[in-house]
């Protein structure tokens, strides 16, 4: 499994299935969205993982929890601050859709004074 590190803007990663979560842990929840990434791998997809907000109380190391995701199949992890959630949604939309409808929609969810 890959750590992928992210300096700037989320990078492109061809035909991927990702999910997103805190992952300071790995319950229940986290495994079926891991499951569901992992399923799609019989499609020829790379199973992803984007941890948000990892950096305070956790009840997993970086480097348990990249131990247990890559025993589960999963090929890149990566994390980010918890504040980037929507910069990242907003960047993945632009790359799945487009620009267009990555900015329709942060007119609908971003609020600016």
């Amino acid at each position: 499994m890959e750590y992928l590190r992210i300096e700037n803007d989320f990078p492109r990663i061809s035909h991927s299935a990702v999910t997103l979560g805190k992952f300071d842990g790995i319950h229940r929840g986290h495994q079926k969205l891991v499951e569901k990434i992992i399923e799609q791998k019989q499609e020829g997809a790379q199973a992803v993982v984007l941890a948000l907000g990892t950096a305070s109380r956790t009840i997993l190391t970086k480097e348990e929890r990249c131990r247990i995701l890559e025993e589960m199949g999963v090929d890149i992890t990566t994390s980010r601050g918890l504040g980037t959630a929507v910069d990242f949604a907003l960047s993945l939309i632009s790359q799945l859709e487009n620009d267009e409808k990555a900015k329709e929609i942060a007119e609908s969810v971003v609020y600016t004074r």
